[in-house]
């Protein structure tokens, strides 16, 4: 399905794409307004990208299921424009390198966004590459197979992400590779290793990367709670950071740590 040319989609009903056979590169390309306010679209049998979102904006408040039942190539979401998501629900499964790519222009949540409830998403989870408001809602993460969430760019938080709750995100949990990951009030991540041996990583600030924090991060599990290697870490006042059944708990490697508030670590 294709939506191009200036052309406004909207809809309130139910589409289906690739219950039966393949679809070609994509379920759904989008390069202009596509509104999904009321209905459930449910992707399957792309070849690419189940949702490619080159030039919206898109806006979801209702459902939307990609890979229940068969592959859908690289991504299941892949976004280079504007993305609001506001009332809805994305779930995102079978993709073979990322659950959702956030390549270029604004993604915002403040629904739910669930990736690899079922099955394998490929190497990361959520990969961030542009701006990611998580403004409310939560977003949980597993069954990626090297890192649950890599951010590259700006992302704030003010919501609920778990990573690895349910299910292996391979040997890291979360990644700020050169990014700015901000913790903001509200803001609630965990990362958890649900399988034996645990996540080498759960928290790995690298690459020059800011995280700063000023609400909550638990880590629970992981031969290094949360490692800092040539980057800023910042536990600002207001901030709460717990690591529990972590071999080392913080390992500071040629970086900045700043903690003005609590850590706990168990």
């Amino acid at each position: 399905m294709r939506n191009d040319y200036g052309g406004t989609f909207n809809n309130t009903a139910t589409i289906t794409i690739g219950a039966t056979a393949s679809v070609g590169l994509y379920g759904i390309y989008n390069s202009t307004t596509f509104n999904n306010t009321g209905g459930a679209i449910k992707i399957d049998n792309s070849t690419t990208t189940g949702l490619l979102n080159s030039d919206g904006p898109f806006t979801n408040v209702a459902t939307i299921t990609i890979g229940a039942t068969t592959s859908v190539g690289m991504y299941g979401v892949y976004n280079s424009s504007i993305f609001n998501n506001t009332e809805g629900e994305i779930k995102i499964d079978r993709s073979t390198d990322v659950g959702l790519s956030n390549a270029g222009g604004t993604f915002t949540n403040t629904a739910k966004i669930t990736i690899g409830a079922v099955a394998s998403v490929g190497g990361s989870g959520l990969l961030n590459e542009a701006t990611f408001n998580n403004n409310a809602g939560e977003i949980k993460i597993d069954r990626s197979t090297q890192v649950g969430f890599l951010n590259k760019n700006n992302f704030n938080n003010a919501a609920k992400i778990t990573i690895g709750a349910t299910a292996s995100v391979g040997n890291r949990g979360l990644v700020n590779d050169g990014g700015a990951f901000a913790n903001t009030a509200g803001g609630e991540v965990y990362i958890i290793s649900s399988i034996t041996p645990p996540l080498e990583v759960g928290l790995f600030n690298t690459g020059g990367g800011t995280l700063t924090n000023v609400a909550k991060i638990k880590v629970d599990g992981a031969t290094n709670g949360i490692r800092n290697l040539n980057s800023s870490f910042q536990n600002n006042a207001n901030g709460e950071i717990k690591i529990d059944n972590a071999t080392r708990g913080v390992f500071n490697e040629s970086g900045s740590m700043t903690n003005l508030a609590k850590l706990s670590i168990k």
